[in-house]
């Protein structure tokens, strides 16, 4: 896992190369892994996942409990 930015996530994001989730009927919990987390002065602030099977990444741009369940 490496650390990134929550400004990247979202660069990330708008250009297409990740899907935003939204909500936790997108994709299992088990079938991601986590390759990059953003954090700021109260702790996690966004993170980056990449499916298992197809490579997809997934990203949750802002803390919420999104992040926190996926995370």
């Amino acid at each position: 896992m490496e650390k990134t930015t929550q400004r990247e996530i979202k660069r990330l994001i708008k250009l297409g190369a990740a899907i935003e989730l939204t909500d936790t009927k997108a994709v299992k919990y088990s079938e991601l892994r986590t390759v990059a987390m953003s954090f700021g002065i109260y702790g996690m602030n966004g993170a980056l996942f990449q499916h298992e099977t197809t490579g997809q990444l997934y990203a949750i741009p802002s803390r919420s409990t999104l992040l926190f369940y996926y995370a």
